[in-house]
């Protein structure tokens, strides 16, 4: 224990050495504080008349931005051109197909607010920020519904070797 001073001089209060530097928000000074990073997908959808140079050029700047903030790429994906569901009209037409990337990233909370400069951008039609929930989760529902599968009685029937051979399944 250690003696704190209060406001009023001719009172000493006896507190606990954790408890000294409590009125600070972090804790004791020189502490880190954790920073949570969650893991997103950041869906990207692109006018289909950009250029492939275009598309890395966007990508390696969210990229700077993410790293720049601590934030670490674990993935880029391209699906290259789609069909979508409906026109999205911009200022240059409605657009019935586009190119749709990926983006995996372990980034902190804001990083949401953060990337709404994409919305200014001309090359996009859309773009989408995922949070990744509940992995372990989702893991185990999936062990369990094909502990289902195996058990179920739709696959107990005897197939025959010629259904196999169809199939390109021999043994």
């Amino acid at each position: 224990e250690s003696v704190r001073e209060t406001k009023n001089p001719k009172v000493k209060s006896r507190v606990h050495k954790s408890n000294l530097f409590s009125d600070f928000p972090g804790g004791l000074v020189g502490r880190k504080k954790k920073i949570k990073m969650p893991l997103y997908d950041c869906m990207l959808l692109f006018k289909p008349i950009i250029r492939k140079e275009g598309l890395i050029e966007l990508v390696a700047r969210i990229g700077k931005h993410v790293y720049s903030r601590n934030g670490v790429l674990t993935d880029v994906k391209s699906f290259g051109k789609v069909e979508l569901g409906y026109g999205i009209r911009k200022l240059d037409g409605r657009h019935y197909q586009g190119q749709l990337m990926q983006i995996t990233m372990m980034a902190t909370p804001n990083m949401n607010k953060e990337l709404h400069y994409l919305n200014k951008e001309d090359k996009l039609l859309r773009w989408l920020l995922v949070k990744h929930r509940g992995i372990e989760i989702a893991s185990t529902e999936r062990e369990d519904e094909s502990n289902r599968l195996t058990n179920s009685t739709t696959f107990d029937e005897p197939s025959s070797d010629e259904d196999d051979d169809i199939l390109g399944l021999t043994r």
